[in-house]
């Protein structure tokens, strides 16, 4: 394929049409049914000795785990099929939602309203007590009280008239007050809690946070063992827990056999015939076929395909730490 073909396709909108060709080449490994969009899962593209998501033994964590940051935090466009690192934070965002609920149903709230309640039940307990007396008197002046086997408790059931009645309320405060103390506004207040943990840049708190440095990959390769130098502490600060299973082990793996040395090559064909005829409803985002810059006919530039070969290719599951 010419150079002159590659820029006639990106300009007539064919770099739309090589992001879905490679989504399809793709969808095989991040999950087992046809809609990328109900997979979990990243695969991360990169040479072993250039950026990406470096990890190993080459690499010390604080380097790691600011790059892993960086790039599973970032908010994704759903009306782009390409990946945006500038899409905003999702740690972010999902805080300010939870102080949102806070602001609104908060504790402040939650305290005025249990002061009220609190104060209607010392209200409604006086006057049941005094609904009680009135019952006592009542019953002992019936006479139920003499020459009868029916005792207080039995006599209120049937005939008690002040009682029962202040009792229902007295029970129907104290459900507000139990229903108050359970609501689900307490799930939100934990949840933000957690997450002040996760956003504490000086301290550590495991499986929280972990450590991070701003200190760039090539600085400490730059054909020398990375592992000779040691990451400055007064630049290590947290960011909020991302993590990878099983990372390490297969970036030791594409160090050790990348190139000629591969043993686990996989071949990808990138059919841009193919993905002209498959919407992408079949990718699990049909609103894209909407998107106006989607829907624009791509330029024929003729039928032909890109192989590429990759080595140790796996989707890897990332997931977020306790918050």
């Amino acid at each position: 394929m010419s150079a002159a073909s590659i820029g006639r396709a990106l300009q007539g909108g064919g770099d739309r049409l090589i992001w879905k060709a490679y989504a399809i080449a793709l969808r095989m490994h991040l999950t087992t049914i046809d809609k990328l969009d109900l997979s979990a899962k990243a695969i991360f593209v990169a040479s072993p000795l250039q950026y990406g998501i470096p990890a190993g033994t080459l690499v010390p964590n604080e380097i790691t785990n600011e790059q892993l940051y960086r790039k599973a935090d970032a908010v994704q466009d759903p009306s782009r099929p390409s990946y945006v690192s500038d899409g905003g934070s999702y740690f972010e965002f999902a805080r300010e939602y939870l102080i949102g609920i806070q602001d609104a149903y908060g504790s402040s709230t939650k305290d005025s309203r249990s002061n009220k309640l609190h104060e209607e039940l010392r209200a409604v307990q006086k006057h049941c007590a005094e609904a009680y007396r009135k019952d006592v008197d009542l019953y002992r002046n019936s006479g139920a009280a003499k020459g009868t086997s029916m005792n207080f408790e039995a006599w209120m059931s049937k005939f008690g008239i002040f009682y029962p009645a202040s009792r229902k309320e007295q029970d129907r405060v104290e459900k507000k007050l139990h229903e108050l103390a359970e609501n689900p506004m307490e799930g939100a207040a934990i949840a933000l809690a957690s997450m002040r943990l996760a956003a504490e840049t000086k301290h550590y708190h495991l499986g929280s946070n972990m450590p991070c440095t701003m200190e760039d990959l090539p600085s400490l390769i730059n054909g020398t063992s990375p592992q000779a130098r040691q990451i400055d502490r007064d630049k290590v600060f947290y960011r909020p827990q991302y993590s990878i299973s099983g990372l390490d082990q297969r970036v030791e793996s594409w160090i050790s056999e990348h190139g000629e040395n591969a043993s686990e090559s996989v071949k990808l064909q990138i059919d841009l015939e193919n993905a002209k005829n498959t919407a992408w409803a079949d990718l699990g985002f049909p609103h894209l076929d909407q998107d106006q810059v989607n829907a624009q006919e791509v330029e024929d530039i003729g039928s032909f395909n890109i192989s590429l070969k990759v080595t140790g290719i796996q989707a890897f599951d990332v997931e977020r730490g306790f918050w």
